[in-house]
């Protein structure tokens, strides 16, 4: 299953350090204007299980 997550970074000195992450010069196709200041955190939870046979 794969989760799409956005974050903000603000450092105290440094302001919106994640300013323009989410930007279609950034990461293109995966562009949303809802997001423009925000890092695209994209994460993918795998889970199988596989049975084998025994001799």
């Amino acid at each position: 299953m794969a989760d799409m997550i956005y974050m903000t970074i603000k450092g105290k000195k440094q302001g919106l350090i994640s300013a323009g992450c989410s930007s279609v010069d950034s990461i293109g196709n995966k562009y949303q204007a809802n997001h423009f200041d925000q890092i695209l955190v994209y994460t993918l939870w795998i889970s199988s299980c596989i049975a084998a046979a025994r001799e």
